[in-house]
């Protein structure tokens, strides 16, 4: 079944449900040095030792103590240029015409 009629559009409740959205911060905690990396898996790897990842702890670290310390500059420079590329593509794209009217 085709929808024939677009409901119409309330923007208070969007603003509302807008408003109520929590913050999202881009930019992750510092990275961290864990003792338990250290000593159980590069301390391991500098010596030429293998490290059997199923016999390790993963509740012994945090996201932050894997987190490379370049991750943080990179992910800010992704973030301003997002949008550029975005637009590039859209100022790149040929007009598409509808032979039917709609929304967008």
């Amino acid at each position: 079944m085709w929808v024939t009629e677009m409901l119409e559009f309330n923007i208070s409740a969007f603003a509302d449900r807008l408003a109520k959205i929590p913050g999202r911060s881009i930019v992750p905690e510092q990275p961290t040095h864990s003792e338990y990396l250290q000593k159980n898996v590069f301390d391991e790897l500098l010596q030429g030792h293998p490290v059997e990842l199923t016999k390790l702890d993963f509740g012994a670290f945090t996201l932050q103590d894997v987190t490379p310390e370049v991750y943080r500059t990179q992910l800010a420079w992704n973030q301003g240029k997002w949008a550029q590329c975005f637009n590039k593509f859209v100022k790149d794209t040929p007009v598409a015409v509808q032979r039917e009217s709609s929304f967008f």
